[in-house]
């Protein structure tokens, strides 16, 4: 009966290898033409059933495929090693671990998320400085005294330049920003599902404020999505993810999908809807105006309406504060422009 292989990337079943590579070559094809740097849109539906049923699994890949078994042809020979085959499975479990976290950590660019381990760095660039602040107070102690500081100053050469690495290697971490609580959200819903979540491999995705604070993702340059944003894309997401362009669904064997896709749809929809707001908030205000006249109310009018604009831009868009305060002063000198017509 004719082996059937899965592709790890969209479920597809084939029973021809060169079929399988040449299927796969197809998904290269179209994650080559992804941007690397950029956030595409993510969402993971997490299996319905119980996910304790559900052993962690990884179908075979091509190169796996085309390794002959390798049968063990000596049996053990010492009582020392009657715990080896439990050892042996312990790390062969361990890298089944690791393995099935680093294959949905490569489906998208915002699940590369890691610890940047804060409070040990700074620990161990403390006990350092200490080290050398006593070896400079011994140096300076020995030409006080004339004593030859060659030995001490080798010593403080190879203690200094490995604290100075260290020290940049932490300031460069610290401009690596946090990842989204949505796709911080999404991988502990697939280790939940793969009964991965107690496991010390996934620990980095502990629901703790400690560990949450301590993540980092490798992304620092990408733009953080409003909730506006959030909400127009969990209405539509399903229907974008049809789309083939740079999207993909991979089917987990506990049941769980991972959807990726372009989410240039998203975005077109969040600005039209942006636009459209603004438009009735500037109109509205204008045909209400024309009704009222005289008096403090067209005054009243226009502070409510210039308030209720700024408030709309700081919830719904990333604007800093001097940007939405030239937005609020444009909208008003509109709107005061008009009561002097």
């Amino acid at each position: 009966m004719d082996t059937k292989m899965q592709c790890l990337h969209c479920s597809q079943e084939f029973t021809d290898q060169l079929q399988l590579a040449a299927h796969y070559r197809g998904h290269e094809a179209i994650q080559r033409r992804r941007q690397p740097t950029r956030i595409y849109g993510l969402q993971y539906v997490k299996n319905k059933n119980d996910p304790g049923q559900a052993a962690v699994q990884m179908a075979p890949s091509v190169e796996d495929q085309q390794q002959p078994a390798v049968t063990p042809t000596k049996p053990a020979a010492t009582l020392s090693s009657a715990s080896a085959p439990v050892e042996n499975a312990a790390q062969s479990d361990a890298r089944q671990r690791v393995t099935a976290i680093s294959h949905v950590m490569t489906q998208e660019n915002s699940l590369l998320m890691f610890r940047r381990f804060s409070e040990l760095n700074i620990r161990n660039l403390l006990v350092m400085q200490k080290e050398l602040a006593r070896l400079d107070g011994r140096v300076k102690e020995a030409i006080r005294s004339g004593d030859d500081t060659e030995p001490l100053e080798f010593q403080i050469s190879e203690k200094l330049h490995k604290y100075n690495k260290t020290l940049l290697a932490l300031s460069q971490l610290q401009k690596f920003s946090a990842p989204e609580d949505h796709f911080v959200k999404s991988l502990r819903d697939w280790a939940d599902d793969s009964n991965l979540l107690s496991t010390p491999e996934c620990d980095f995705l502990a629901d703790v404020a400690d560990v949450r604070d301590d993540l980092l993702a490798l992304n620092p340059n990408t733009e953080r999505k409003a909730w506006v944003y959030r909400t127009v894309e969990a209405l539509v997401w399903r229907f974008v993810a049809r789309k083939p362009n740079g999207g993909k669904a991979v089917q987990f064997p506990h049941g769980g999908v991972l959807y990726t896709y372009d989410d240039d749809m998203v975005a077109a929809m969040v600005r039209l809807i942006l636009t459209l707001v603004t438009s009735v908030m500037l109109i509205i205000p204008i045909i209400i105006l024309y009704f009222v006249k005289g008096g403090p109310n067209p005054l009243i009018i226009v502070t409510i309406c210039t308030l209720a604009v700024a408030v709309t831009i700081a919830m719904t868009t990333d604007c800093k504060n001097h940007e939405i305060l030239m937005a609020a002063a444009a909208y008003g000198a509109v709107m005061i422009v008009y009561l002097e017509k």
